[in-house]
């Protein structure tokens, strides 16, 4: 304010640049919101303006979403825009599941902490997942693997084009 300049400075889009971009209960944010975050997600980048000013920032992520199809479904345009949809079931077994409740009230409790104790494991997958995109550019897909993911894909019944292009695509 004393200089008398306003910057505008990256959101959630530009921030989850060449990241994931988890949303919980995607099917429950409002239509314009995530009619934005597609946008954003397809064109690889996000304009902001506000008054006079605009910027561009990029903004190349990967969308996770997660929904409970029984608070409302998501539009077929939109699900036309997930590469890969996959229902997860419950887990079965009492140990697995106490183990789910107590680490979600370890969060609660205290989410540094928590943050802290699995930030081990997180570095190694950090790790790994740069390995992987240096190693990207060189991989190529071979017919037969197309051929079983395409297989894949049809056992699955996904009714969109989406996941094709998704799963196969090089980068």
């Amino acid at each position: 304010l004393e200089q008398q300049r306003i910057l505008l400075e990256e959101g959630v889009l530009a921030k989850a640049h060449r990241n994931l971009l988890y949303i919980d209960e995607i099917n429950l944010l409002e239509p314009r919101v995530t009619d934005a975050i597609l946008d954003a997600a397809a064109q690889g980048r996000t304009f902001v303006r506000r008054g006079p000013m605009t910027r561009l920032f990029p903004a190349q992520f990967t969308l996770v979403g997660s929904m409970n199809p029984e608070e409302g479904l998501l539009r077929p345009q939109i699900l036309d825009r997930f590469g890969l949809r996959v229902w997860v079931a419950p887990l079965a077994e009492s140990q697995q599941r106490l183990e789910v409740y107590r680490r979600a009230q370890a969060f609660r409790a205290d989410p540094a902490g928590f943050r802290a104790r699995y930030a081990g494991e997180l570095a190694k997958l950090h790790s790994e997942v740069a390995a992987a995109r240096e190693l990207l550019p060189a991989v190529a897909v071979p017919p037969e693997v197309e051929e079983f993911a395409l297989g894949c894909i049809q056992a699955l019944k996904i009714p969109s084009h989406r996941a094709e292009i998704a799963l196969l695509r090089e980068r």
